[in-house]
């Protein structure tokens, strides 16, 4: 608590300017950014931790006192009656067949767990029991699978196999920390706790790990990552490959800045620049790059299935991806398990059915009318908007059909609507999946969609539309109104189907796949995308902030004052949670990284590309190997980690500038 008395420390006095010509610019402004980063550290403690004196940080944490209490009585209340539906149901989910073998396998003693008489047949039972990927255990599994070996007597018949640099599944209560508690502990000489290192890698080509452990040695750290990224956790080569040029790891950055005459980019994202940077260095590879046949052990050119492009999530990444390869006639294969609702084609059809449903909704009405099936521009949208401000958009397009002065506009508006009313009129006795069909072959639609890029995979989403469409009536529930909010909550609680699967994965097409999907699988060519994707910290601006050891962190409200403001406590868990999910991040990347067998590319867009290289440019001059604890504790993407690095790699100068 001494800080908060001497918190004003951190203002610290003015910086003497550099008078003395001997010393570089460049050395001084090195030194100002670094206390520039440290005022702006200890600044952050300040403000965000040591804002009241203990007094008044106590009478906060009263006032949340009765909130916390009711908030845990009334998920005690929720669970019991969930558990009550489901029993009269006879249903249980997996969670509760976790929960259930714990209470069959365990029982507590003196406040501990210990084995129950049904666990310790089962002990009789296995000689062994074996865990892979045991880094993302949670507490859960290492009770259930303690419980039945052997190490409540002291005989320890537990393998474990694992690397908690891959351990990427915090969402689902993984702990790191059990993997590492045992990697600390456990002897390398044969005993009964035993570590056996393995440190070679059988994947990849000396290129890849070379670039994977010099990123991987600056910026994975004990404190964030879990594990300090040295000589006993980096990756020694295994494989045998033949010499092949051209397998360096390469770095792209897509300057999303616009220049003189390149006014046609505009409306162009960072995401879809990206894709076509992607679609360009294929080609290239395709046309002059081999790999080693698996099969044949020679060398052979590449081929669409060699290559895998990883993106973080595949939401908002797929579908930008597949449009732009697939306008390129590079075939792409996503087997995605989410991304269904937001595809072009099927977002187009559910806003019609919103439009049918109720005309007088702005959104899905514009979507509509700017769709293949509306076929207006956004000059024309904006000229029927303009009609009447005081006015809704339906208003303002059911004054424009009358008084309208674009004649070609006003056609275009009442064929629209003559469809609408048709179809609206149909749906009092029409079954959803018979108006969905009409929909589609009336408006031409359906025949739009398998033109389009991708066109056998829209078609495909669309026939899995009217098969959805067919379930849903063999409900209790009926009608249009209701099929429409069937999928609007399926939507809100994140029910994907994911994309109507077309292809085999052995076809010969470019895979777009999650970091996730991805772990435990290799391919000759890796592409990393959204390198420049900010970190998702959802989970750390909630009303209610969790953390397992922490417990819950809310904000103190003040009826009388009309006040309300996050309590210490609550900051304190923010800044837990986020540092773990940093690390998290870390390992992810890691994972991404360690895909590739033979090449690995690494690509971003970035904004303001000249100022942003010149900040990253200041770390290049720090001695120490690893970059600070609050340098990597403040990365908001993977490249503020990666393009550090590369500026301290020995022959960074050898890059190259392209039009996309």
């Amino acid at each position: 608590w001494q800080m908060f008395e001497r918190k004003q420390a951190a203002e610290g006095g003015r910086l003497k300017p550099n008078r003395d010509k001997n010393v570089s610019k460049e050395l001084s402004e090195y030194v100002k950014s670094i206390r520039k980063q440290v005022k702006e550290f200890l600044g952050d403690i300040t403000k965000n931790y040591l804002f009241q004196d203990m007094e008044e940080m106590q009478a906060d944490m009263q006032l949340c006192r009765e909130t916390v209490a009711e908030l845990v009585f009334l998920v005690k209340e929720f669970g019991r009656l969930f558990d009550e539906k489901k029993r009269g149901r006879n249903l249980i989910d997996f969670g509760d067949m976790e929960h259930l073998a714990l209470h069959i396998l365990t029982k507590e003693e003196d406040g501990q767990l210990v084995p129950s008489e049904a666990a310790r047949e089962y002990q009789n039972r296995f000689e062994e029991v074996m865990i892979d990927e045991y880094q993302d255990s949670n507490l859960l599994q290492e009770a259930i699978l303690t419980s039945v070996s052997k190490a409540s007597r002291g005989e320890y018949n537990i393998f474990m196999v694992g690397d908690v640099k891959q351990s990427i599944y915090r969402f689902r209560l993984s702990r790191p920390e059990l993997f590492m508690e045992k990697f600390d502990t456990y002897d390398l000489v044969d005993g009964e706790k035993q570590r056996i290192d393995l440190h070679k890698n059988f994947r990849s080509r000396k290129e890849v790990l070379d670039s994977i452990n010099f990123v991987f040695r600056q910026i994975m750290i004990r404190d964030l990552g879990g594990i300090e990224y040295d000589d006993k956790s980096a990756l020694y080569i295994g494989a045998q490959y033949k010499d092949n040029p051209g397998n360096d790891t390469e770095i792209i950055i897509v300057n999303t800045d616009l220049g003189d005459g390149e006014t046609e980019k505009a409306e162009e994202t960072g995401r879809e620049l990206e894709a076509r940077a992607t679609a360009r260095r294929i080609k290239q590879l395709m046309e002059n790059h081999t790999v080693v046949d698996k099969a044949a052990g020679e060398f052979r050119k590449v081929q669409y299935k060699d290559i895998v492009i990883l993106t973080r999530s595949l939401k908002g990444w797929t579908d930008v991806f597949t449009k732009v390869l697939n306008r390129e006639g590079i075939p792409t294969y996503t087997g995605s398990k989410e991304g269904y609702f937001e595809t072009q084609e099927i977002e187009t059809v559910l806003n019609y059915l919103r439009v049918l449903d109720n005309p007088n909704q702005d959104i899905p009405l514009a979507a509509v009318l700017a769709s293949d099936i509306g076929g207006l521009s956004g000059e024309e949208l904006a000229e029927i908007r303009n009609f009447n401000k005081e006015f809704t958009f339906y208003k303002c397009v059911q004054g424009y059909v009358r008084e309208g002065q674009d004649e070609a506009l006003q056609r275009k508006l009442i064929v629209c609507f003559e469809g609408i009313e048709r179809f609206r009129e149909m749906i009092p006795y029409t079954a959803i999946h018979e108006l969905l069909w009409k929909i589609l072959e009336e408006t031409g639609y359906g025949y739009i969609a398998s033109a389009m890029p991708g066109g056998e995979q829209r078609s495909a989403n669309l026939e899995m539309l009217l098969e959805k469409a067919k379930t849903f009536e063999g409900t209790s529930y009926k009608g249009l109104f209701n099929f429409v909010r069937y999928i609007e909550q399926l939507k809100k609680y994140d029910v994907d189907y994911g994309e109507a699967n077309i292809a085999d994965e052995q076809a010969d097409t470019v895979r777009l796949m999650s970091i996730h999907k991805s772990k435990g699988l290799e391919f000759p060519i890796v592409f990393v995308a959204g390198m420049s994707k900010q970190f998702n910290k959802q989970d750390i601006t909630r009303e209610v902030v969790i953390h397992p050891e922490l417990g819950l962190g809310l904000d103190a409200i003040d009826l009388e004052k009309r006040t309300k403001a996050p309590t210490f406590l609550k900051k304190v868990i923010q800044r837990e949670v986020k540092l773990e999910n940093i690390g998290e991040e870390l390992r992810v990347l890691y994972v991404a990284m360690t895909r590739a067998k033979e090449k690995l590319i690494l690509i971003g867009s970035l904004s303001g590309l000249e100022k942003k290289m010149q900040e990253y440019e200041r770390l290049e001059s720090r001695e120490e190997q690893k970059f600070s604890f609050s340098m990597l504790s403040g990365g908001n993407t993977y490249f503020d980690w990666v393009l550090p690095c590369f500026l301290r790699c020995p022959g960074r100068e050898t890059y190259n500038q392209v039009h996309i």
